[in-house]
């Protein structure tokens, strides 16, 4: 005899495990042997260890070891779905900025002229000082624009805004009435 002697207490225990439904390999990792001497035990003692291809039990578990499968298979191909829609958002996201950025770089290259005052140049957001005009000149249908083109001319006492565009926003009651 090369493994170890089995005792009665052992091989009624793995007798109750069979009996519960485990595998042969189950009850050896409880037992702390290998399959093959579960099944050599199970060969010897065939009226304790009965053919079960039709037991409740054991179908029952095999029935539900398969569901945890498909359950598991399941969340992993949604966690899959999951990130590959947060990298296709990231994807969409980033192409976006980059069609901003296109677009801003093209219209810093001088595309404003029309937009401003006759006799001053539109000046980007960015190259702004503290006392320039900061009426934003795009129209309503462009794409917004990160770093948008400005009036930039002096702005008027106390005002956020040049005496031209002044006028054109602060008008007075009766004006605004008619």
């Amino acid at each position: 005899m090369t493994g170890k002697p089995w005792t009665e207490t052992d091989i009624d225990r793995m007798a109750a495990l069979y009996g519960d439904g485990m595998s042969y390999a189950e009850i050896a990792d409880v037992m702390g042997c290998g399959r093959s001497a579960v099944a050599g035990i199970a060969n010897r003692h065939r009226d304790r260890f009965r053919k079960r291809n039709s037991d409740e039990q054991y179908m029952a578990r095999r029935m539900a070891n398969e569901a945890e499968r498909q359950r598991k298979a399941e969340e992993k191909k949604a966690e899959r779905a999951a990130e590959a829609r947060r990298r296709a958002a990231d994807l969409a996201e980033a192409e976006k900025a980059k069609a901003l950025a296109d677009a801003d770089a093209g219209r810093k290259a001088g595309d404003f002229a029309g937009l401003g005052i006759p006799g001053s140049a539109p000046v980007i957001l960015s190259a702004l000082g503290t006392f320039d005009c900061r009426l934003i000149l795009t129209d309503v249908d462009d794409p917004p624009l990160a770093d948008p083109p400005c009036c930039g001319r002096p702005v008027k006492e106390g005002k956020s805004f040049c005496a031209a565009h002044c006028a054109l926003l602060y008008q007075p009651r009766e004006k605004r009435a008619a």
